[in-house]
């Protein structure tokens, strides 16, 4: 009924990609970092659970005997790239002038550098950007035929001519126009007779069974990406 359906790719390899990345990526503890039309930026951290966790942009100062380090933390996950702060770390000197812990801080600030999980990956790079959405299977299309009826009235017949997969995603609105035509008979019918069935409307149900808690994602252009070494992500022309 609806073969242009094979063109909408569900999301389930997202997560393929990312243990592909993770693998190439396994025991480094610096990564970069570049969002389209920023520099890159170095991130100094680990590997867990859920992806690498570190530190960019320290910067140390140091006044008398105490040394204030400022970092920004970064989270590269399979679901994107974040980062908060400024964090800072405060330390002492000791009587023997080595530096000692002496206290932590923390701001609240967030911000998202890629909020599409990875949708591809190369030898030295992850890219970032992929929009999921669902479908719904909806009637794009109606013609509505005016008929008279051979005991003197009229009836119309409508039925469903087209349709179309809409895309629904959070802060995301496709819109399509609905195309509808009207026409009259020519002759007289007989009205006893039930219009002829609609067969697209009467399959709606099945085709959105069909793509009913199935997600599916898409992607134009890289967002931003995380990379494993700076020279790859300084000449990296796709987020100029």
């Amino acid at each position: 009924m609806m073969p242009e359906l094979v063109e909408h790719r569900e999301g389930s390899v997202a997560a393929e990609r990312w243990a592909e990345f993770r693998r190439l990526a396994a025991g480094r503890a610096k990564l970069w970092v570049r969002a389209r039309g920023d520099r890159c930026f170095s991130v100094r951290g680990a590997w867990e659970d859920e992806g690498f966790f570190g530190r960019a942009r320290e910067v140390a100062e140091i006044e008398a005997d105490v040394k204030t380090v400022h970092f920004e933390a970064v989270e590269i996950t399979a679901s994107g790239i974040s980062t908060s702060g400024p964090h800072g770390d405060v330390f002492a000197r000791d009587a023997r002038g080595r530096w000692q812990t002496d206290g932590v801080f923390g701001l609240g600030s967030f911000a998202t550098i890629a909020e599409g999980p990875v949708f591809e990956v190369t030898r030295k790079a992850a890219y970032y950007g992929e929009v999921a959405y669902t479908l719904t299977i909806e009637c794009s299309e109606t013609s509505a035929q005016e008929e008279r009826c051979t005991d003197g009235s009229t009836r119309r017949c409508s039925r469903c001519t087209g349709l179309w997969a809409r895309p629904h995603a959070p802060g995301q609105n496709w819109a399509m126009g609905r195309m509808s035509g009207t026409g009259a008979g020519g002759g007289q019918v007989d009205c006893s007779v039930p219009c002829p069935p609609d067969l697209l409307t009467e399959r709606l149900p099945a085709l959105n069974w069909a793509v009913q808690g199935r997600t599916f994602v898409t992607a134009d252009a890289a967002d931003a990406a995380v990379y494993l070494d700076a020279g790859t992500c300084r000449g990296d022309r796709r987020l100029r």
